[in-house]
């Protein structure tokens, strides 16, 4: 459709048609809440923060859409928990010992932890810990340590007469 006067009304219409009915739009939001992704790692803080930021987008869709959230706290509530991190629902139903059914409250619980999560996270959480102390010892093939590679030293030979000394101790 050309931007014009003339064709105004009819995207007016096409809008309306598309997103007039509320009903579908509860729908929608309801849908997407519970498609929610399964988040098991609760130290992966991009999932967790776009599985908080799409909860918050549904939710206020719905109170836009004046839902009463009697119609939805209690079914989505336990669904919702079910798609976090076992020890972030464990800290929810202890601060919350009368499971309160509120998604607010629930929202901002989140909210609260993925800020402390980000706070503790230090910039090595993410990447593979390199251990630089291990580096010098001997392995086994299989790169499992044995006492004894653990209790070896590294002698280098000298260089200059070919002798079984290190070369520290060089004449």
């Amino acid at each position: 459709l050309i931007l014009n006067a003339v064709n105004y009304e009819t995207a007016l219409t096409i809008i309306n048609e598309k997103y007039g009915n509320s009903q579908l739009l509860i729908e929608e939001h309801l849908k997407s809440l519970q498609n929610l992704p399964v988040i098991t790692n609760q130290w992966d803080l991009k999932r967790l923060e776009k599985f908080v930021s799409d909860m918050e987008i549904n939710i206020r869709g719905l109170e836009t859409l004046k839902t009463p959230p009697a119609v939805y706290h209690a079914v989505l509530m336990p669904l919702i928990l079910s798609r976090l991190p076992r020890e972030i629902s464990v800290e929810w139903k202890h601060q919350n010992p009368n499971r309160q059914k509120d998604m607010y409250v629930l929202l901002l619980f989140l909210k609260a932890g993925l800020r402390s999560r980000k706070v503790s996270t230090f910039p090595w959480r993410e990447k593979k810990p390199v251990f630089p102390f291990l580096s010098n010892r001997k392995t086994v093939p299989r790169e499992q340590y044995t006492t004894a590679a653990l209790r070896a030293t590294v002698r280098k030979a000298c260089l200059h007469g070919g002798e079984d000394h290190a070369m520290e101790n060089c004449p």
